[in-house]
């Protein structure tokens, strides 16, 4: 359904206080309504074993709703002696929370948005730019007509 470019780097988890620095570009071509990117993040150094974000994206004539937000991570040991589990969690957001942005417009986030998975996990994102836009309006069979692409430089966990 999607095709993906772009890789996550130089990602650190520490509780409460995580920031990882992103200077890459993720690029996701569809011809789908809807569209997942999945952001898999290097877990290198870190005290995590997994984890990724999945983000929907459901295409109307003019907009992009950013829907939800699905987060998954797994710890590669326990960080306490309370916290004795290292299985996967999944976290997803509330599609009650979404945004739309419009077809051939860029968004830039010059301020930290936060969004809260529940379960105190909140991620605030921070330096980030959006644009979706319609790749030409006869689409040939061997082309995709919707191309998305997010830079993203930091997620703060």
């Amino acid at each position: 359904m999607s095709e993906n470019a772009g890789e996550m780097e130089n990602y650190t988890f520490i509780p409460k206080t995580t920031t990882f620095n992103v200077d890459s570009n993720k690029a996701v071509t569809s011809d789908s309504q809807v569209i997942n990117i999945d952001l898999a993040m290097s877990t290198e150094g870190s005290k995590l074993q997994k984890c990724t974000l999945l983000l929907t994206v459901e295409q109307d004539k003019e907009y992009f709703a950013w829907t939800n937000m699905t987060l998954t991570y797994q710890f590669a040991e326990p960080l306490s002696t309370s916290m004795l589990s290292t299985s996967e969690t999944i976290l997803s957001t509330s599609s009650a929370q979404k945004f739309l942005t419009r077809t051939d417009e860029v968004y830039v986030c010059d301020t930290e948005i936060p969004i809260d998975f529940g379960q105190n996990v909140e991620i605030v994102f921070s330096s980030m730019t959006f644009q979706a836009f319609k790749a030409e309006d006869v689409i040939r069979s061997d082309r995709k007509n919707t191309i998305i692409i997010i830079m993203l430089h930091s997620i703060t966990f």
